[in-house]
């Protein structure tokens, strides 16, 4: 990816946060490619990180001598940091992605070839592999197609199922557990136009082709089988995918640029004048894709992470805050849960609706938070997709059956960003707007309601207050209950527990109670699966 000429350095520490936010705003400064101004921000007195989220160091083991390790793990390591490197190694069950995608920027086409490494990790035989084609779901309103398929070099008679969003490859001979196979795809798809897709995620828009969810996924393989969910409504996400490592070459005009998931390790010019950039993930759940030609940005270093705001030139003020309130925010985390493992992060504007949206290491954030002053440069949005980056990216969940997992905690790890940075009169009128109002207002309208239902028992009037305003809450009474101590010692665990694997509701309440020493199970059927009030 390009990169920005100034560097914001922060050191990940314990010392008070008034270090850290004055190295941001005062020693340090933000210099972009086009040199913006960032905007004056109200007045804040910073609080200090709880010193009791300091993690205890384990011991240090013996190292023993290991095998040489493959090549695709040296590739897949850059996009690691030095800390997480050798997270991969313990990782190569996990399936594996190499693609060539071409984009055909005047038919809106994308064309692809995917080789897909899957290793059988549940207990039978399994007969077929099941692929996604969310292009070809409703709310994406573009379509995907499957042109070839073929396994050991024989061509594999596949079968589309339900309406064309999967496709079934029958399998030679099963595939026992612990065993693996490798899939050939071809496939082409069509990119809509903005007036098609009010989705967003998956469109061309005043010049930007924002891809997400753009290639066939392995769907998958849970304990009633082959998960294969398609909300059909304009409510929560769509997709539930579990880790993987990507190997991406994107060839396009020259003149663009492309910005992806994960790092860019290199670029060919080709014969025929066109770019081919290489791209390595690291294990994540998804993949996106932005291409363009106007985009400028402003860089900045985070421990081992650079973070990069991409920006429309006429927004240079807010791309400098973005990246500003980015920054804070990844290094608090970083602290309250434990360390990002990845060298990079994303932050893209793009054409949506006055919000925005995380994939692993790539966040979209919407026009309409650069250009609406009132937006403040989208602040709470910036600060909640960055929180993804732990709740989500790094610890998955079922964003479909089971989204407040994320999302509540994704949104109170916002709260406590607004508690521990910003003035407390701002804090809490912040806090107040987008978690108290909301929730009490549709209380008031509506009644209450449960906060650990599947996206599809949700209206687009409930969804945020329910999941999202009254989730939080839940995570701040829990967080009284517990104290600071218990409380960060059981999200430090869940988030080292569950990294790169797909956490469920028990699973975070087994931690939880185990930090707290005593069972919290009335506690979490109140607050979660019961309507009776905050």
């Amino acid at each position: 990816m390009s990169r920005g000429q100034g560097t914001i350095m922060i050191r990940t520490s314990s010392f008070l946060l008034l270090v850290l936010l004055c190295a941001l705003a005062t020693a340090c400064g933000v210099q972009a490619t086009a040199s913006p101004t960032p905007a004056v921000l109200p007045s804040s007195t910073p609080r200090e990180i709880p010193s009791t989220v300091t993690p205890t160091p384990l011991p240090t083991p013996t190292p023993s001598p290991s095998p040489a390790i493959p090549d695709w793990m040296i590739q897949q390591q850059m996009a690691m940091t030095q800390a997480a490197g050798s997270d991969i190694q313990v990782l190569e069950h996990l399936t594996r992605y190499d693609i060539d995608l071409a984009i055909g920027v005047e038919s809106l086409t994308l064309m692809g070839k995917q080789v897909t490494w899957y290793t059988n990790n549940e207990g039978v035989p399994l007969d077929e592999l099941y692929f996604n084609l969310f292009p070809n779901s409703s709310r994406f309103a573009a379509s995907m197609e499957i042109t070839s398929a073929s396994i050991g070099g024989q061509d594999i008679a596949f079968a589309y199922e339900l309406d064309h969003k999967a496709v079934k490859v029958p399998l030679p001979q099963p595939l026992q557990p612990g065993q693996s196979t490798s899939v050939n795809l071809e496939f082409r798809a069509r990119v809509p136009f903005v007036q098609e897709n009010h989705y967003l995620v998956f469109v061309f828009a005043q010049g930007v082709f924002s891809l997400g969810d753009w290639h066939p996924m392995v769907a998958v393989y849970d304990d009633d089988g082959w998960n294969l969910e398609y909300p059909e409504g304009t409510v929560g996400e769509i997709v539930y995918s579990e880790s993987a490592f990507y190997t991406v070459r994107v060839t396009m005009p020259i003149e663009l640029q492309v910005l992806a998931t994960g790092v860019e390790a290199e670029g060919t010019v080709n014969s025929d004048g066109s770019l081919t950039v290489v791209y390595y993930s690291g294990p994540v759940r998804d993949f996106h894709i932005v291409i363009s030609d106007r985009y400028e940005v402003v860089s900045g270093t985070v421990g081992g992470t650079t973070i990069n705001s991409y920006y429309w030139p006429e927004h240079e003020t807010c791309g400098a805050e973005i990246l500003w309130f980015a920054s804070v925010a990844f290094n608090l985390y970083s602290q309250l849960f434990g360390p990002y493992p990845f060298t990079e992060l994303d932050l893209v504007e793009a054409d949506l609706w006055p919000w925005a949206i995380e994939w692993p290491g790539f966040i979209l954030v919407g026009e309409p938070l650069y250009s609406d002053p009132q937006e403040v440069c989208g602040e709470w949005h910036v600060v909640h997709e960055v929180a993804h980056q732990w709740w989500y990216s790094v610890v998955g969940n079922d964003q479909v059956d089971e989204p407040w997992l994320d999302e509540a905690l994704a949104n109170y790890s916002t709260v406590l960003y607004y508690r521990m940075v910003r003035d407390p009169e701002i804090a809490e009128a912040t806090i107040n707007e987008h978690i108290h109002q909301r929730y009490e207002a549709y209380v008031r309208a509506y009644g209450d309601g449960i906060v650990g239902g599947a996206t599809r028992d949700y209206s687009r009037s409930s969804y945020y207050p329910l999941v999202y305003a009254k989730g939080a809450l839940f995570f701040e009474a829990l967080h009284e209950l517990m104290g600071d101590e218990a409380f960060f010692e059981g999200l430090r665990r869940y988030y080292q527990e569950h990294k790169y694997g797909v956490a469920t509701p028990e699973g975070l309440l087994a931690i939880m109670e185990q930090a707290h020493g005593e069972p919290l199970h009335d506690f979490y059927e109140h607050w979660i699966l019961s309507a009776e009030g905050a």
